[in-house]
């Protein structure tokens, strides 16, 4: 390289680096007296040790600054070459545009692996599930905590479990993760352990009902951010059998091959907050057909049912759980509920079908999975929202009581 080329970007790097390895501890420390309280306060509790939160975003700050610059230096090089073979015009901008791509799917792919990217967008847009979900996973691995419990599970499993109040029972003991992902059904956990299998827990809690074993109704599309190469042969699976369209495979594959278009809205969440949300609606394009719909939980109760899918959904549970016990994973199963007003509109049928599986399950991993069913995890009607998930209050309830009944299990004497 030349002096006057990319030799002072590579110093800058090293200039960076060296800042990092003198300055970050003392500098994370003097963040943790400033602003520590004010982040655990944002975060709800998700960041139970600020000063190692400010470490590692310093240490991830140098990440994105470095690929940044070597990303600099790679277009720079790209363009030095081209006009050594003396490009024409048309071609050398198409290969520009190709190498800028390239780059920009570099910066994602690094900046989706660092605790700084899922946090700022999640402190931007809080109810964005995806950055939720990364935010929880990011802190985890990153954790010095001596046991690391998951909560996988659906939107239930992230209405009923505060992580941020668990961390503060428990933390530096335990610390909790909540990768609950809304939409999620019982075929869907096994992606969710694609991701956190590398972090290697000691515990995956995961509650069940009704919703994750007979909804007829859950979309491909959410199985996006939960991909990951190890995960694809499940894919294809649910596609073979299929649970999922060939256009959902074809954007898995995307996600998978260009980062930009896997984490595209946590960027413009993560600048623009709720206004981009409303970028994401799409217009009708048609006048939506006449749908009559039956009153109240009567409405929601037809989405369930018996048949080939919640057979199939019962059999990935099973799966799920013998995954966690191959890799070492003590799954811990919650038995849950919907509303009591949709469990009297569902059909009995179904209702008695899920307290066999729930008995199925007991006998047969009576001795790998512990299973919590206790009354004062019970919820009656004024304790939900809507028809499946529970009130902040009653999550707030149902949280400290999980963590006192629990407390032996993750924290043993």
């Amino acid at each position: 390289m030349r002096a006057t080329g990319n030799t002072p970007i590579v110093a800058g790097i090293a200039a960076l680096w060296a800042a990092y390895f003198v300055l970050g501890t003392t500098v994370s420390r003097v963040l943790d007296r400033i602003a520590g309280d004010v982040v655990a306060t944002k975060t709800r509790g998700l960041i139970p040790d600020a000063e190692r939160f400010f470490h590692t975003s310093l240490r991830e700050t140098a990440l994105i600054a470095t690929a940044i610059l070597i990303a600099v230096v790679v277009l720079r090089l790209a363009s030095a070459a081209m006009k050594r073979c003396e490009f024409t015009a048309p071609g050398r901008y198409l290969a520009l545009a190709v190498s800028c791509f390239v780059c920009l799917n570099g910066l994602f792919a690094v900046a989706g692996t660092t605790t700084i990217f899922w946090v700022s967008g999640y402190l931007a847009y809080p109810n964005y599930k995806q950055a939720f979900f990364n935010t929880n996973k990011a802190l985890l691995e990153n954790s010095l905590a001596m046991t690391k419990v998951v909560i996988a599970g659906s939107s239930q499993g992230h209405s009923q479990f505060d992580a941020g109040l668990l961390n503060r029972s428990y933390y530096p003991d335990v610390q909790f993760a909540n990768l609950s992902y809304a939409g999620s059904s019982a075929w869907d956990l096994r992606l969710t352990l694609g991701q956190y299998a590398n972090l290697q827990p000691d515990y995956v809690v995961t509650y069940i009902s009704i919703m994750n074993l007979y909804d007829t109704n859950p979309g491909g599309s959410r199985i996006i951010p939960l991909i990951t190469w190890s995960t694809w042969p499940d894919v294809l699976e649910y596609r073979r059998d299929g649970y999922i369209e060939r256009e959902d495979v074809f954007h898995a594959a995307l996600s998978l091959a260009f980062p930009a278009f896997k984490l595209r809205r946590s960027l413009d969440l993560s600048i623009f907050g709720p206004l981009a949300e409303k970028g994401f609606a799409r217009p009708r394009m048609a006048a939506p057909q006449p749908v009559v719909r039956r009153p109240g939980a009567s409405r929601y109760a037809d989405r369930y049912e018996l048949g080939e899918g919640s057979r199939y959904q019962r059999a990935a549970f099973k799966a799920f759980l013998e995954r966690n016990i191959a890799a070492q994973v003590q799954p811990v199963v919650v038995v849950g509920q919907v509303n009591p007003a949709l469990e009297r509109a569902v059909d009995p049928a179904i209702m008695a079908d899920f307290r066999r599986f729930v008995i199925e399950l007991q006998r047969d991993y009576e001795s790998s999975v512990t299973f919590v069913e206790r009354e004062e995890l019970q919820h009656g009607i004024a304790d939900y929202d809507d028809y499946m998930h529970i009130s902040n209050d009653e999550r707030r309830r149902f949280t400290q009581q999980f963590a006192d009944l629990m407390d032996g299990v993750f924290r043993p004497r």
